[in-house]
């Protein structure tokens, strides 16, 4: 009769065979006995991807503002402490489904991307001071799949699982409303009637500290501005192209400081 001790050689090997499947490449199939094709989960090189503009970031930090509450999201989902502290870890794939940089936002953990450096990679922002979030500018979505650039300079794309619930995908305005307050990188412009419009006549010689976000149409923004003690409103222009024209008046939020945007300067 075996006892118990001459099981265990062979759950370790067991264990040992487990995690040598995790360590393979990636590429994996959805288990469904009814119809597995539908579910299978191909590579990024065999999906067929749309255009996208949006931005991908940590799902944790896409929940319910707690910085800018008046300007909360429908419905948003108020994250926990338990699941902040539980979701920092997150991971970016190649074209061929294999592992490029898996990293964590959570500034005290040894893998932290400025701890773990990829010099490849050069996120569009980060946010806040930890820094704790970093955000990607999308290119393309498909069935499956995210693509997203990785480096500001090089405009290097690779892969985030969609199904990771690690990662969020997220409005422009959503990042605006976090900044809350705009401050101009270089000229503040005057504030105009309408986008791409006429200069309101009352506050053009006017010069304001940064301006309130108010809500977003494209690349133009409603705002609001405090002179001569009066609030006044109007439409400025905060994105050109994919360069910024804004900067966040607290600091917390950064965009990537690249050469190309150093030489426009």
């Amino acid at each position: 009769m075996k006892t118990k001790l001459q099981f265990v050689p062979r759950f370790v090997s067991l264990i040992f065979v487990i995690l040598a499947c995790f360590s393979c490449r990636f590429y994996v199939v959805a288990q469904n006995s009814e119809d597995s094709g539908k579910n299978k989960l191909l590579m990024p090189s065999e999906e067929k991807f749309e255009e996208a503009t949006d931005l991908v970031a940590p799902w944790r930090s896409s929940g319910c503002s707690e910085l800018n509450r008046e300007f909360r999201e429908p419905n948003c989902h108020p994250v926990t402490p338990k699941e902040w502290r539980g979701s920092d870890v997150l991971t970016l794939y190649n074209k061929d489904g294999s592992l490029w940089y898996r990293f964590s936002v959570n500034p005290a953990n040894s893998d932290h991307f400025l701890r773990n450096i990829k010099k490849e990679f050069l996120p569009f922002a980060t946010f806040l001071s930890g820094p704790d979030a970093i955000i990607l500018r999308m290119v393309g979505e498909s069935s499956h799949w995210y693509e997203v650039e990785v480096n500001e300079e090089t405009r290097e794309t690779k892969f985030v699982l969609k199904s990771d619930p690690m990662w969020a995908k997220t409005k422009w305005s959503y990042w605006l409303y976090e900044m809350k307050f705009l401050k101009f990188k270089d000229e503040q412009p005057p504030l105009l009637d309408k986008q791409d419009g006429k200069v309101i006549e009352a506050s053009s010689d006017l010069q304001f500290y940064h301006f309130r976000f108010l809500k977003a149409d494209g690349d133009w923004a409603y705002v609001e501005g405090i002179g001569n003690q009066k609030l006044h409103y109007g439409w400025i222009r905060w994105r050109k192209g994919r360069d910024m024209l804004i900067k966040s008046s607290n600091g917390l939020f950064k965009f990537a400081e690249t050469k190309i945007n150093a030489e426009n300067k």
